[in-house]
């Protein structure tokens, strides 16, 4: 800007004047170049606006000089002198700035300085900040150890079947679909035989989420009754019998305990073996059948392992009896409590 500046005021002067019709600016210029309202607006934002016709006369010519260049030959005639100008540049846009300045200058050198000025005064924008750095992602959790086998946590499974009460919740506790469970059981009577009798059992489970099934055996040891008429005539009465169970079964948010509902039957024999100074004594063996209302608890300390207590409602089908001579001697009850207590041992 600088150098076009000084080449406009060390221009020489011609004598020629402006008409007072002759048009301000004259514009020739090749396709793609801008137009002379585009140049003029350009001169009115050095002055402020165009000089009216007959204040100066602006002759601009643009010509293609080959090799992808621009040739402009520039003429500026006012009241005070002319001034002449030729220039060269690969970009039209370029030239028709020039002109603009050349003109301007001509026509009002003190206001082209003066917006010179200005335009250095303003101060530089502000850089704008850099963006902020997209956030790290979190790392991925550890992979859960595998189970200690004496810990709470229960195996994996290999089909990835999770809760018996609900998936994708960490508070849950996860146990496969399907387990076995074996459970030895201590036995109390009261009902089946002449007093409260003790006893054992075994049973063997399937479990689901909220269901089980279980068979298994039971036995009663014997226990000994007399006759009212002949004191040293007495009888030995024992139960034996196979148990099978359906249960429907609620738990605890972590299954640490779990509460069944169970109906099933019991079959089996009751045996009467006489003995005492009893006169002949017999051994006799009966069958034995009954429904089972058995509702129980488990607490579940380890994923593998179950502490169980649950009671029977013993109803037979037929309520045996047995007699020595003509007296009868025992005979079960209408209904009957039993108690059962066990440890049960669950795979996997």
């Amino acid at each position: 800007m600088h150098l076009l500046l000084a080449a406009a005021l060390l221009q020489p002067a011609l004598p020629a004047a402006p008409g007072e019709d002759a048009p301000t600016l004259t514009w020739q210029a090749p396709a793609g170049c801008p137009q002379a309202s585009n140049v003029e607006g350009r001169i009115s934002d050095y002055l402020g606006e165009m000089p009216p016709p007959g204040t100066a006369q602006i002759r601009a010519t643009v010509t293609e000089a080959g090799g992808g260049k621009y040739q402009l030959h520039v003429s500026v005639i006012t009241a005070t002198g002319a001034t002449e100008h030729s220039l060269t540049s690969a970009r039209c846009e370029v030239l028709a700035d020039a002109v603009a300045l050349v003109a301007a200058i001509a026509l009002d050198p003190e206001q082209v300085a003066a917006a010179v000025d200005a335009g250095r005064a303003l101060p530089e924008p502000e850089p704008e900040p850099d963006p902020e750095p997209d956030p790290e992602p979190e790392p991925e959790p550890d992979p859960d150890p595998d189970p200690d086998p004496g810990s709470n946590a229960p195996p994996p499974t290999d089909d990835g079947a999770a809760s018996s009460t609900g998936e994708g919740n960490p508070g849950i506790r996860r146990f496969p679909r399907l387990r076995l469970g074996l459970r030895p059981e201590f036995v109390v009577d009261g009902g089946a035989l002449p007093v409260v009798g003790l006893g054992g059992g075994f049973s063997g489970a399937l479990i689901g989420d909220h269901w089980r099934v279980e068979v298994g055996p039971v036995f009663m040891v014997g226990r000994s009754t007399g006759s009212s008429l002949v004191p040293e005539a007495t009888a030995l009465v024992s139960l034996i019998g196979v148990d099978t169970r359906g249960c429907g079964v609620v738990g605890s948010r972590k299954r640490i305990v779990e509460g069944a509902f169970c109906g099933g039957v019991e079959l089996g024999a009751m045996r009467g073996r006489g003995t005492g100074s009893t006169a002949s004594p017999e051994d006799r063996t009966k069958l034995w059948s009954a429904a089972l209302i058995s509702p129980g608890v488990a607490f579940v300390p380890l994923y593998w392992l179950a502490i169980f207590a649950g009671a029977d409602l013993v109803v037979p089908f037929q309520r045996l009896a047995f007699e020595i001579g003509d007296e009868e001697i025992h005979r079960a009850r209408p209904a009957g409590i039993r108690g059962r207590f066990g440890l049960e041992v669950r795979v996997p």
